[in-house]
């Protein structure tokens, strides 16, 4: 993951990005850093009774989404694990956003 990530900020000659205490920038960020980047994302999901009624999903910042491509991977793909990870029950999709996947 790291090495994916330098290369990526190589190619597109990004020198630094601020993934340490206080916003400041690094060279090479690792892999921690990386994810605890988005360790911040939270997803709540309301309910009447058994009957899920809505779900709210923080919105990626500019510095997640910045990670997603240099790590390659499709932010639509990110949120697809999402609902295969937690977004089904009893084998149905949880949420709109879900169906169709």
């Amino acid at each position: 993951m790291e090495r994916a990530v330098r290369q990526n900020m190589a190619r597109r000659g990004i020198q630094a990005l601020p993934i340490l205490p206080e916003g400041r920038h690094s060279q090479t960020p690792s892999g921690t850093q990386i994810l605890e980047a988005f360790a911040p994302r939270a997803k709540e999901e309301l309910y009447e009774k058994d009957h899920l009624i809505q779900v709210f999903i923080n919105p990626r910042t500019e510095l997640q989404q910045t990670w997603l491509q240099l790590l390659e991977i499709d932010a639509a793909v990110y949120r697809q694990i999402g609902c295969l990870t937690n977004g089904f029950q009893n084998g149905h999709p949880r949420t709109a956003e879900c169906r169709g996947l």
